[in-house]
């Protein structure tokens, strides 16, 4: 791993001064607000300043420390007849029409309503790359120059949404990511002779004003952006308060042990900062926190950031291990003694000491994880330290990172944690799909595309959770499954394999994105194990279903699971 890359990574993530370093890849857009006053209607200094060009008066443009666990721009619909807008356009006016266009953002719904969320080109030009958007039904739908239009999905409110967009320019196609899910399979967006040169994004026009949604990190590269499972930077929390355990969509711990105090301060860190004290003589205590969706990450390159403070020197420690709570498998411990010594520790045993850590001074941390390879290198003050190390753990991924003190024979020591970020940067073909319903594994999404087979880039699958041929060696018997379809997208047929952990009455069936009834597969008696089932693309009526997303849903008297499936022209 180079450091060069690494720095520039952190940079693109976050954009902190502790970064300095000059992109190689062209970005075209960046506005995440953090650096904006609170309460106050965003300007309109342009892509240089991260604002809009342009604000109509139909819509109130307010940056806020609430929804989204940083500052966000919170759009509020201020007429009752007219569309409200604020368009962002790109650096030094620039329309990309060649390669690819990569837009990210994070969207968060206070309620339902009319919102939207549009790709256009530079000005006032309404040729439309692809519009999407949020109706008061909970629906979501897009559109395109090209006269694609439909129905994709839905939306709930007080949640927090990542959507990104990858416009191939030189083909003429997009594919749209929602919620971490792909909707959009390559789309025609109508015309190659446009670029892509803004954003637009606002309220529709309705009956009724009032009406709010949030909009943060927006991002717009050739590249992909990185894709986050955690940030926790406490910049919107109460002062002085104990924060709370709401998890990875408020920036919060899943969990802080009684045996330590969990409080928001306002310092020593420029901004906001979370102190961790210990308060008992015997035990060990830890705030938790735990990536989203209770993802583990299995493959690729992952990277967990985090900045720290140490009051005085006592007995303190940060880890990473699985998801699940408790999970006994540890990728990394760090102990911070009383002697100002650092021990590093993985599943192996002792790795080696570094440090000394001193008092009164910000310290960044950087874990770098070659999961592929089952190795790491930590990064200490800006300094390798540890270097290409086994961390030893088998059929396990990272999924959570746990700061707190030691069990000691005093509770004086306080230390402080800021800016906690983790995240990938997947590859031009990468998104992740899940091991089960519940997103217990991530793994790339090119396993559960290509009928288990990895990107030609990547060496190994193991354990390929995608791969219908492997489910014997990977799953227990004892759950009811169904996992995801192969191929997937798909032309002509697809197969769904599935697993029941008793017998009994067993239900396939197949809805639209309107959850609408496609067709039923399967609808009988069926013994426990596995089995599977073909559907070739038609409906009930044996007509070819048109292209879009589907859902295979398994219905038993105890179970009920779905998988999304894409269908190609």
């Amino acid at each position: 791993m180079k450091i060069k890359q690494i720095v520039i990574l952190v940079g693109v993530l976050l954009g902190f001064t502790f970064a300095a370093s000059v992109m190689a890849d062209e970005v075209y857009l960046h506005a995440n607000f953090d650096d904006k006053p609170l309460n106050t209607t965003i300007g309109t200094g342009g892509p240089t300043a991260g604002e809009p060009v342009y604000l109509n008066p139909y819509i109130l443009a307010r940056v806020r420390n609430n929804a989204m666990p940083t500052p966000c721009l919170e759009l509020t619909d201020n007429d009752n007849y007219s569309a409200g807008l604020a368009r962002f356009e790109f650096l030094d006016g620039q329309e990309v029409t060649s390669g690819h266009c990569i837009v990210a953002a994070n969207l968060w719904f206070d309620e339902f309503d009319l919102f939207y969320f549009h790709i256009r080109e530079q000005g006032t030009s309404t040729h439309a790359f692809c519009d999407l958007d949020f109706n008061s039904a909970g629906e979501i739908w897009y559109d395109t120059a090209g006269g694609s239009y439909g129905l994709i999905g839905s939306y709930v409110t007080n949640r927090y949404y990542s959507v990104w967009i990858d416009f191939d320019m030189d083909a003429g196609t997009f594919n749209l990511w929602f919620d971490f899910s792909l909707l959009l399979y390559n789309k025609s967006f109508g015309s190659t002779i446009h670029g892509v040169g803004a954003i637009l994004a606002g309220t529709t026009n309705d009956a009724n004003t009032g009406d709010s949604f949030y909009i943060d990190d927006i991002y717009v590269a050739d590249h992909y952006a990185p894709y986050l499972f955690l940030q926790a930077n406490f910049n919107n929390k109460t002062i002085n308060a104990p924060i709370g355990t709401s998890g990875f969509e408020f920036g919060e711990p899943m969990n802080v042990d009684p045996v330590i105090t969990a409080i928001v301060r306002n310092g020593p860190h420029p901004t906001p900062t979370l102190e961790l004290q210990d308060i008992d003589d015997y035990s060990a205590g830890y705030a938790r926190f735990e990536f989203l969706k209770d993802a583990e990450v299995i493959g690729g390159d992952l990277y967990i950031l985090a900045h720290l403070w140490f009051d005085v020197l006592d007995d303190y420690t940060m880890v990473l291990r699985e998801n699940q709570g408790g999970a006994a498998e540890s990728f990394l411990t760090l102990r911070f003694g009383s002697s100002g010594n650092i021990v590093c520790a993985d599943e192996g045993g002792t790795v080696g000491y570094f440090g000394p850590y001193q008092t009164g001074r910000n310290y960044e941390i950087l874990a770098v994880y070659d999961l592929d390879l089952g190795t790491y290198d930590i990064f200490w003050d800006g300094e390798l330290v540890i270097n290409d190390e086994p961390h030893d753990v088998v059929q396990a991924g990272i999924g959570s990172v746990a700061f707190g003190c030691m069990n000691d024979d005093d509770y004086i020591g306080r230390f402080y944690v800021d800016n906690i970020f983790v995240w990938q940067v997947p590859t031009p073909t990468m998104a992740v799909c899940c091991m089960d319903t519940d997103c217990g594994v991530m793994i790339p999404m090119d396993c559960a595309y290509n009928a288990g087979a990895f990107h030609p880039e990547w060496t190994s699958c193991t354990p390929n959770f995608c791969n219908p041929a492997a489910v014997d060696e990977t799953l227990s018997p004892h759950v009811t499954l169904l996992l995801p379809p192969a191929p997937n997208p798909f032309t002509r047929s697809t197969t769904l394999q599935y697993q029941l952990a008793g017998p009994g009455p067993v239900r396939i069936e197949i809805y639209d994105a309107a959850g609408r009834l496609v067709r039923s597969l399967l609808n009988g008696y069926q013994e426990s194990g596995q089995s599977r089932v073909e559907w070739d693309g038609c409906n009930a009526s044996g007509a070819r279903v048109g292209p879009g997303v589907y859902f295979g849903r398994l219905l038993t008297g105890n179970d009920a699971v779905s998988q999304r499936m894409i269908v190609l022209k």
